[in-house]
């Protein structure tokens, strides 16, 4: 029945508690975009299926599996996804409210917020792309220090490997930690 028209599988996909785990990771691999949108709203998602959904799933099912509260997903898969979309505001937003995303992965978002907001001002000729630059730069530096102070030790040592990797972690910004009393 799962795998007839969508009108007769939707009831079953989206809470027949008898499908086992596995089906359900075939299904959205395998499956229509309706169909991983119902699944990620299934009460009780089970990891495994929220993995699948984060890495193949289109953007709605991906916003819909967030927005599940009872899902249960791995702090991978919401790397996952911030990866895929960081761009799309609503993701961008929704993955910032939740409590278990990692830091590492907050940061990410972080940086992606900075850099639309940079091409919105030089866009929009607000200011000049060095200045825009500059400031972003800058308020992106004061938000990782405080963000970085913020989180737990190992989290700490999470963020700053991406920082390193990826040139973000400048000269000033340890200074500036310093300054500011937080250690990173």
């Amino acid at each position: 029945l799962v795998r007839d028209q969508f009108d007769v599988a939707e009831p079953i996909l989206a809470g027949y508690d008898a499908m086992h785990e596995s089906d359900l990771v075939d299904m959205v691999g395998q499956g229509s975009n309706r169909v991983c949108e119902t699944i990620a709203t299934r009460t009780g998602l089970q990891a495994s299926v929220a993995g699948a959904i984060a890495e193949v799933g289109n953007r709605e099912s991906c916003v819909r599996l967030i927005e599940n509260e009872s899902a249960s997903i791995a702090r991978i898969s919401l790397a996952r996804i911030a990866e895929r979309f960081r761009t799309d505001a609503h993701i961008r937003s929704s993955l910032i409210a939740r409590d278990d995303l990692p830091a590492e992965t907050r940061h990410l978002l972080l940086t992606s917020l900075s850099d639309a907001l940079e091409s919105l001002v030089v866009s929009r000729k607000w200011m000049a792309p060095e200045r825009s630059r500059a400031t972003v730069r800058d308020a992106c530096e004061k938000a990782t220090i405080e963000f970085a102070g913020a989180v737990q030790d190992t989290e700490q040592k999470a963020l700053v490997a991406p920082l390193a990797s990826i040139t973000r972690l400048t000269p000033g910004m340890p200074m500036r930690a310093l300054v500011v009393c937080h250690v990173m």
